[in-house]
């Protein structure tokens, strides 16, 4: 049996996730590279992470954190604020389970390297996302992203 891919860890009350699922989808955001560390927290916690590290002090929907130095096996950690993803699953009229499928795969594929700074970026970055969202058994989702909705807290 091969190495999880995903590894979550809960600072908030756990919740039940598909995790066969999730592994095939990080597994396919970042190859054989290694695991990803993802800590699910709230509100608080994440606005805390994104004080400290990009100096913006308002919650967001996922941080990532890509490892430096020798990791090993470990591409990097996520933190993803469950609080974020539920206003953000309720304004686009998916599921929460589904909303945590994208930011999942969007931080880990900011892990190996891809940004969404410019339009280019983010077109390539949701064809990826569609891709390995789609190996997993998920809906593509042509529109993700396309509002602001992290900020409304």
């Amino acid at each position: 049996m091969s190495s999880p891919a995903l590894v979550l860890v809960w600072d908030v009350e756990p919740i039940p996730l598909p995790t066969d699922a999730l592994q095939r989808l990080v597994r396919c955001a970042i190859g054989s590279k290694g695991k990803v560390v993802c800590l699910m927290t709230d509100d608080t916690g994440i606005r805390t992470l994104n004080r400290e590290h990009r100096a913006i002090d308002r919650p967001t929907d996922v941080l990532s954190f890509p490892s430096t130095g020798p990791t090993r096996g470990q591409v990097g950690d996520l933190a993803l604020s469950l609080e974020t993803a539920r206003r953000q699953a309720n304004a686009r009229g998916v599921s929460l389970e589904r909303e945590l499928a994208s930011l999942i795969v969007h931080g880990a594929l900011h892990l190996v390297g891809f940004d969404d700074e410019t339009e280019e970026e983010r077109e390539r970055m949701l064809a990826e996302m569609n891709r390995c969202l789609a190996e997993a058994g998920y809906e593509p989702d042509a529109d993700w992203h396309t509002m602001d909705l992290a900020v409304t807290a």
